[in-house]
Formats: C-alpha cells, structure tokens, sequence
C-alpha cells in the first residue's frame, strides 16, 4: 500500500478503508500550521491517524489539539493538574476499565466533539489495544434498501445511558452527580445517518454506548435496527487495530468512527491523556449521495 503524498508528513495507509500511520515528523513540540493543516487532511481521509515514538509535553499536545480547533472537556472525567483541557483515563487492579465497548465520544452533546487526540503514558506490558471502525463503511456496507430507511430515522443519545453505575462516575460523586448530568446533560437527538461536516461523506451515527433509541418507533422495531447498526460494526474488514506502546498517539475523527478500547490488560496500570476538540451540529444525509451503494 503506498504512501499518501504530503509535504512535510509521511502518511502510509494502513488497510484500504481506514486508518494511516503518519512518520518523519516531530510533534512532540509545537509545529507549524502547515505540518497541523497536513495532519488535518491525513485525518479527514483516513478516518483515524497515528504517530509512535512522540513523547508530547502537555503544551505540545494543546498545540496540536487547537489545530483542529478549541479543546472541550469532559463531563465525568478527570484532569491532569494545571491542564483541564486534558482527560485522564486511568486503570488499575482497583479501577477495572469500564469503556471496552463500541462507542463514538460524547454523541449525548446536542454539538458532539469532532476530533479527540490521545497520548499512551502509562503501556500495559501487553494487551489494551484500541480497536476504531468506519462508520461510512459500515454504511456503505449496507443494502440500499437499508440505507434508504435510514436515511428518514433519527435516534436519542443519553449520557446516563452508558455512565450510570459506573465506577467513575461513582468517584465523581455517585447519585448527586447523576442528578446534575440529567439536568445539565439531558438526552439528544441526532440522524441517525450525518453527512460529515467536512467531507460530506455520509455515515452511520449511532453507538451502543450512548444510543437509547430509535424515535417515533416501537421499542421491538427500535432495537432491531439498532442491533443490527451494533452488529455492522463489528465487521473486521471494516476496521484498524492500534497496538499501544509509550507515546504513541491516536487522533480519530468522532463523526467518522467508532472506536473500543480493549480491556484485556487488565489488572495492569494504564494511563492515557486526552483532549477533545472541535465540534459541530450532527446533519442529516440526504438525496442520491448518501445513497452509496447504488
């Protein structure tokens, strides 16, 4: 598979439906905007991008994120000190991971975050691989009989969905914080087919972590559609692993992808900082574009 043809990056695809490692370039400190704009064009092609070897300063990897535009942070996590733009996720034999399930970041937001950028500190000795999906392959996957009834559909997004019960949530204030995300935070609905923001490409946006429902539907006819959209996902073909080492680094286009942190380290430590950017309306896919398959 030969390598994508940029200036100041090297950008070798690593499978034909996504996923890219980008090489020769240092950002482990501040670049320039136009090494930021090519990494920027890497990502919107290939879905999710990654670098090995980058030892990033908490200055460098702000740089990087506001490349893609303003940091947001985050609901429940916590932050590392001095820098609460930047998410820690953290496990250990007395934190087991909780998030080894598919999922797109933060779809609850009636604005979702677009790109999220996150730094390996803290590598199990094995294990903990992050595995992403293309949520317009999974689309472009599907008979256009499918596509066409899904084109009409919207879905309602909860954050309590997937957090209530949770570990981290429990350290972030149990019940009481359950209580302040459902007024603060309360249930979306977006299509649940967008057309991607930049590139227009149509895909499926609908997660099994944070999805409730199909709107409009019965229950039964909701959660066929839904399993079948969670089952798509799984696909191989539609896929790239990362295998994590120290400073290694994945950027992933939330409106894009999915992604599932595999969980089989544990009980080994892992430590890994995060920031999310940007964000946007999710928009629905509409007329003869989204009907890829055709």
């Amino acid at each position: 598979m030969t390598a994508d043809n940029f200036r100041h990056i090297r950008v070798r695809p690593l499978n034909p439906t996504i996923g890219a490692m980008i090489e020769e370039v240092d950002v482990a400190t501040p670049q320039s905007t136009e090494v930021y704009e090519e990494i920027k064009q890497a990502l919107w092609r290939h879905h999710v991008v990654f670098f090995r070897n980058q030892p990033m300063t908490p200055e460098a990897h702000l740089a990087m994120a506001r490349a893609f535009g303003e940091p947001v942070g985050h609901e429940i996590f916590g932050h590392l000190d001095g820098y609460p733009e930047i998410s820690l996720i953290e496990n250990n034999r007395e934190h087991p991971p909780e998030i080894n399930v598919w999922h797109t970041d933060v779809t609850f937001r009636e604005r979702p975050i677009q790109v999220s950028i996150l730094h390996g500190k803290v590598i199990p000795p094995s294990g903990g691989d992050t595995m992403f999906a293309s949520q317009a392959a999974v689309y472009e996957s599907l008979h256009p009989s499918i596509q066409r009834m899904l084109l009409d559909l919207e879905a309602e997004h909860d954050i309590l969905h997937a957090y209530e019960g949770f570990d981290f949530l429990e350290r972030a204030g149990g019940e009481a914080k359950a209580a302040e995300l459902r007024r603060t935070t309360p249930p979306r609905v977006h299509p649940v087919v967008i057309k991607h923001p930049v590139t227009g490409r149509a895909g499926i946006f609908v997660n099994s972590s944070f999805t409730k429902r199909i709107v409009n539907l019965g229950k039964r006819e909701s959660q066929a559609i839904l399993n079948m959209l969670f089952d798509a996902v799984k696909v191989p073909e539609l896929q790239v692993p990362f295998a994590w080492e120290q400073d290694s680094i994945a950027i992933w286009d939330n409106f894009a992808v999915q992604h599932y942190a595999v969980a089989d380290y544990w009980p080994e430590h892992r430590l890994m900082q995060r920031i999310t950017v940007g964000t946007a309306k999710p928009e629905a896919a509409t007329g003869h574009l989204a009907l890829a398959a055709e």
